[in-house]
């Protein structure tokens, strides 16, 4: 009954607020439609609460996502890190920019490790700000870049936008563009963050084919896995993916309104001003291939890899992490005990002191099955 009303209350909220003078009894008869199927959604997935008094109110939440003892998104204040330098953007074939920042070491070396970093869905470059300076001060340059759709990095090709932000496109075009920054680079290692941890397999896949960069390492912060992680609704991504692409201009806007208030209400994200910043990241999470990152993580066996978790993660369970750890070649397999969903900022000295030591074990070419094996380290 609760989801009931809500909706219909959503409905009718809507429908008086719009301007009915501009809107055809097509895009009226959509939004019932739309309406109708956002219940049946709710209802399979779980609503905790649907609360209709206020704008903004609108709360779509599992009930497995509630607060928990348990469970941590780790979002206590810490002391701010250094400004990042002013980003640089990359044109690719007219289709989107690329925007990255390139934070170089004083005494950078020709064998100084480079390690790309990914972001998650949704996120920037910026999610890393606390790792970042901790690796320059180590001898590490880091690239850290923005997916198409996030921040700066906006599609050119916008009546092509939907396909540009996707899962796997948006990787592909990003491996494009980093082809010129990374050319110099002798030891390069990517790495991933939550779901841009699909990205960064995507990444390193593509370039097991067509070997453009010299990839080192693969590393995985928190990363997405086989399956859907339990933050997931797949039935309702792909409800609100379809409401996306519509092609109804209230319907669209729409969505995007709820995409936002899911993240935000539910997933506990900060609220962003960067336009389309929620909705990108729905997008990427209603196009992610599972199979397809199988298929690229049998094809990176032989890749050093590096991985890293917490076991209180809010949205990620660890049986995911270690799925992935088990078909990743040997490497570092650090769980923490506390930490949350965002290991690089809540335990960033100690990772960077880790993964710098493992990118010198890698560039100096130790064997990495003699060093480590897939034994998990647990630590606070």
């Amino acid at each position: 009954m609760i989801v009931n009303n809500a909706v219909e209350t959503f409905t009718i909220r809507i429908t008086l607020e719009s301007d009915t003078t501009t809107r055809s009894k097509e895009e009226m008869k959509a939004v019932v439609r739309a309406s109708r199927r956002l219940r049946s959604a709710a209802r399979q997935h779980g609503v905790a609460k649907l609360d209709m008094g206020a704008p903004g109110s609108f709360l779509v939440a599992r009930q497995s996502l509630g607060p928990s003892p348990f469970v941590s998104f780790s979002t206590k204040p810490r002391a701010s890190p250094p400004p990042l330098p002013e980003p640089l953007v990359i044109d690719v074939d007219d289709k989107c920019k690329i925007e990255y920042i390139d934070v170089k070491p004083e005494d950078l070396s020709a064998v100084a490790p480079t390690l790309v970093l990914i972001h998650g869905a949704p996120g920037t470059y910026r999610d890393f700000r606390h790792l970042i300076p901790l690796l320059k001060d180590r001898g590490v340059r880091v690239v850290g870049v923005n997916l198409p759709g996030f921040a700066g990095s906006t599609i050119l090709d916008t009546t092509n936008y939907y396909d540009h932000i996707s899962a796997f496109p948006s990787v592909q075009l990003t491996y494009k563009a980093m082809q010129g920054v990374l050319k110099a680079s002798d030891n390069v290692f990517v790495l991933g963050h939550s779901f841009g941890g699909h990205a960064a397999v995507h990444f390193t896949g593509i370039n097991a084919d067509e070997q453009r960069i010299n990839i080192k390492g693969l590393v995985l912060l928190a990363g997405a896995g086989h399956r859907p992680h339990q933050a997931l609704s797949p039935r309702l991504n792909d409800f609100l993916w379809k409401m996306l692409r519509s092609g109804l201009p209230m319907i669209e806007s729409t969505s995007k309104w709820l995409v936002r208030q899911l993240y935000i209400k539910s997933f506990k994200f900060p609220d962003s001003k960067l336009p389309d910043y929620f909705t990108a990241g729905i997008v990427r999470c209603a196009t992610a291939d599972f199979p397809l990152f199988a298929r690229h993580l049998e094809k990176n066996r032989a890749l050093p890899s590096f991985l890293a978790w917490a076991k209180d993660d809010a949205l990620i369970e660890e049986e995911i992490f270690l799925d992935v750890s088990a078909v990743c070649h040997p490497g570092p397999r650090l769980a923490f005990k506390k930490g949350g969903h965002n290991v690089q900022k809540t335990k960033a000295a100690f990772l960077a002191d880790e993964l710098t030591d493992w990118m010198d074990n890698v560039v100096q070419g130790k064997e990495q099955s003699e060093v480590y094996s897939t034994n998990v380290e647990i630590h606070p």
